[in-house]
């Protein structure tokens, strides 16, 4: 009796030790934005891509979370133009200045996010469903200071 009590055990401790083989993400891989006193984070994500591609993953992950401090700074510009356009009144007609605007405004953000340096990258691989491991994913945590997104 005290054998198969024994043998029960060390095959519990086996299966729990196989269930948490797979390392647990970071909390801030599961959201898009969050703040500290000084910056702002934002994450970016890869496709998948196959095993062994970790400088793609990690650049297109990167690319990924700069974009969204770029779509960030394009809305925060286009709200502040709205404001100006408002205040002061028509503009000529002879050009279009929404599209002239809007260029600027995402070239102008696209510029400021390129700057965005990622503070720590998670790696985990992708399982399929026979269980086995069929490709990797990246996450970027991109750290933006506060200041610059306030001067953009």
């Amino acid at each position: 009796m005290k054998k198969m009590i024994a043998i029960l055990a060390v095959g519990a401790l086996f299966a729990a030790l196989a269930c948490q083989s797979r390392p647990q993400a970071p909390a801030w891989t599961k959201v898009v934005q969050d703040d500290d006193a000084m910056n702002t984070y934002y994450v970016g994500i890869s496709t998948t891509r196959t095993v062994g591609d970790l400088a793609g993953a990690r650049d297109e992950a990167g690319d990924n979370g700069r974009k969204e401090i770029a779509k960030t700074i394009s809305s925060d510009i286009k709200s502040k133009t709205v404001k100006v356009k408002v205040t002061e009144g028509a503009m000529n007609e002879a050009v279009n200045p929404a599209m002239i605007s809007e260029s600027v405004d995402r070239v102008m953000a696209e510029v400021v996010a390129r700057q965005a340096k990622v503070a720590e990258y998670y790696d985990e691989d992708v399982y399929g469903s026979d269980n086995k491991v069929v490709g990797m994913r990246t996450y970027a945590r991109i750290k933006f200071p506060k200041k610059e997104m306030n001067d953009a």
